[in-house]
């Protein structure tokens, strides 16, 4: 996902921010989906395999993935990456799955970005750099955010908390689920803000 939009939210921080769905899913991991993607807009490739995950995994029906994309792409209507701007790309682009040559050769059509991802070793570090393209975890990315927009992000993980029905949510639950999807220096760092 990338991030431009996010100057609308006022949050520039994050501006220019991609996001496989690897960032997203599976399980637990999809706490992280309101955080980044609050901010971020999508190449039209990432919805369709998010959607095909959601499903694949059992995570959510058809119909609900379809919606929640849907909702996506009209939140971000205009600014979306169209594969017309990537495709010539994807063949060229460094990694050892196909599959996120997509992911890559988005981001690098809107360089300079940041790649968010757990799935780092299909993202390679260096090659990735020389085309624009920073590649970076989750945790790391949030906390970095954290450390800029402190109260924006205690914000947001309200909002996330008071967005949760099924099941009802409480901030401390939402960082608490933050913190088994990988975030922990993340979701210790916004404990402690909390705490004091």
């Amino acid at each position: 996902m990338l991030a431009s939009h996010a100057t609308s939210f006022g949050l520039p921080w994050l501006s220019r921010t991609v996001a496989p769905h690897s960032s997203l899913l599976p399980h637990n991991k999809e706490t992280l989906c309101p955080l980044v993607a609050k901010c971020s807009f999508p190449s039209s490739d990432l919805l369709v395999e998010l959607e095909d995950t959601w499903v694949g995994h059992g995570i959510r029906t058809r119909a609900d993935a379809r919606r929640v994309c849907d909702d996506i792409r009209a939140a971000f209507v205009g600014q979306d990456v169209p594969r017309a701007e990537y495709e010539h790309l994807i063949t060229a682009m460094p990694g050892s799955d196909p599959d996120d040559h997509v992911h890559a050769a988005a981001a690098v059509a809107r360089a300079p970005t940041t790649i968010v991802t757990e799935n780092v070793r299909d993202f390679p570090t260096e090659p990735m750099a020389a085309l624009g393209v920073r590649v970076c975890r989750p945790d790391e990315y949030l906390s970095e955010v954290f450390e800029e927009e402190p109260d924006e992000v205690i914000r947001i993980v309200g909002n996330m908390a008071a967005d949760r029905r099924r099941p009802p949510m409480t901030a401390a639950d939402v960082l608490t689920a933050l913190e088994r999807a990988g975030a922990t220096r993340f979701v210790g760092r916004v404990r402690l803000r909390l705490d004091t």
